[in-house]
């Protein structure tokens, strides 16, 4: 396979795993994409038996007819006999709300016609107010349209595509090779206003004595000269070393810096076969963590289905019994187990998906991992952009550990970190 192919290979595998991702985090968003729960709200405004005795009954039947119609999932049944003219006066109502806003059973509701639904102001704005705000998550009648859909639930544009492969006359301006290093530069990215206000290596370097983060902050010497530093700056291990008459962990931007540039320039010259010898254990090693977590989803889907065929079961129920809370509380049950798998779902994808990416973007070819080391390395030495100088160290370093104004030791991000470990267990000091 060329080194072209691979590329390609390696850019589709990444689209489809950041496409996932993308698409997680726009049903998080977006209101469209929610599953919707109905509850029918049935109301007449008298308890006359002479009046209206079968306007409920009449409500429910034609709601739950609409309900199989259009496929909507109806979980609760709300009957009041309560006048809507004025706020406040309804129970039900109130605890219908206040359940939709707890998020338990139901998001949206299903009535015959919005005014059995409020006849005033007070509680119509605040029905609107849940809708605009994303709380109610759909409002329908089965005798009056209402259309919720906002421009602002849509999101276009948010999807990886090879267009060479769409279109076989589009002429890509980047190659797959450049557009996955791009991704890899961007990923974590931080992003501030300008040059002048980043700081570099944030959550990156860390007190030897506490183990906790450093803080960077710009200082001027003595010779006004402005300079990076990077310092502990947890109380108890300051106090702790004033005790033992010792300096805080503090350490210059300069000594980071060309640190790494020591431990790149002694590991320039790449065993190619001990290198793709660490990539496949890399893969074999992050391969068995995705096949883990597959497992994990597999089981946690069968489970959803089981409880949806028992949600399925206790809604059939629902409109045959009126009064029945226990039916209500199992349903109440079941649905948070559904959603609890839900959720389960949705987090073990993304995690399935995140490591897919990062098995992509973290693990370059041989020949993209010796142009790294030698482009780092005259980069680093080169610029000063605060910026460029931590995406570079961070690609390297998980964690630096800092004692004095000395760097003690640090965590190598893969496949740095395997492919020193390798390379040792080997005796291969000299890279050949």
């Amino acid at each position: 396979m060329s080194m072209e192919d691979e590329d390609k290979k390696a850019f589709h595998k990444y689209a489809l795993a950041y496409n996932l991702k993308k698409q997680h985090s726009l049903e998080d968003l977006s209101l469209i994409n929610r599953e919707k729960r109905y509850v029918i709200y049935a109301r007449r405004s008298t308890t006359d038996e002479a009046r209206q005795q079968e306007s409920i009954p009449a409500q429910v039947e034609k709601c739950e007819e609409f309900a199989k119609r259009n496929n909507l999932q109806v979980v609760n049944i709300i009957r009041e006999e309560k006048s809507a003219k004025k706020a406040g006066r309804r129970d039900k109502f109130t605890e219908m709300l206040k359940e939709i806003k707890e998020g338990h059973t139901y998001n949206s509701i299903l009535a015959w016609h919005p005014d059995r639904l409020a006849r005033n102001m007070k509680e119509s704005g605040e029905i609107m107010d849940m809708i605009d705000s994303g709380i109610l998550a759909d409002l329908k009648f089965v005798s009056f349209t209402f259309n919720n859909d906002s421009a602002g639930f849509y999101c276009y544009g948010n999807m990886v595509v090879d267009l060479v492969e769409a279109d076989p006359k589009f002429i890509p301006q980047v190659s797959y090779k450049d557009f996955l290093s791009v991704q890899n530069l961007k990923k974590d990215r931080v992003t501030y206003h300008n040059t002048e206000d980043f700081l570099p290596f944030r959550d990156l370097v860390k007190c030897a004595d506490c183990n906790c983060y450093m803080i960077p902050g710009r200082s001027t010497s003595k010779s006004k000269q402005r300079y990076l530093y990077v310092t502990c700056s947890n109380t108890e291990c300051r106090k702790k070393n004033r005790q033992k008459n010792e300096k805080t962990s503090s350490i210059r931007g300069k000594v980071l810096v060309d640190s790494a540039i020591e431990f790149l320039s002694s590991n320039l010259d790449i065993n190619k076969d001990l290198y793709n010898d660490t990539i496949r254990e890399i893969r074999k090693s992050k391969a068995s963590e995705i096949n883990e977590l597959e497992k994990t989803l597999s089981t946690t889907k069968a489970n959803k289905t089981k409880y949806d065929k028992v949600e399925l079961s206790l809604e059939k129920m629902l409109f045959e019994d009126e009064t029945s809370e226990l039916l209500a509380k199992k349903m109440k049950d079941i649905l948070a187990k559904i959603d609890k798998c839900i959720n389960e779902i949705n987090e073990l994808e993304e995690s399935i998906a995140e490591k897919e990416i990062d098995l992509e973007l973290e693990l370059p070819s041989y020949d993209r991992f010796v142009n790294f080391f030698e482009n780092a390395v005259t980069v680093l030495k080169n610029t000063e952009d605060p910026e460029l100088i931590d995406r570079i160290v961070k690609l390297v370093f998980l964690n630096i550990y800092v004692g004095g104004k000395k760097v003690l030791a640090y965590d190598l991000q893969e496949p740095f970190s395997s492919y020193v470990k390798l390379k040792f267990l080997h005796g291969v000091e000299d890279g050949t």
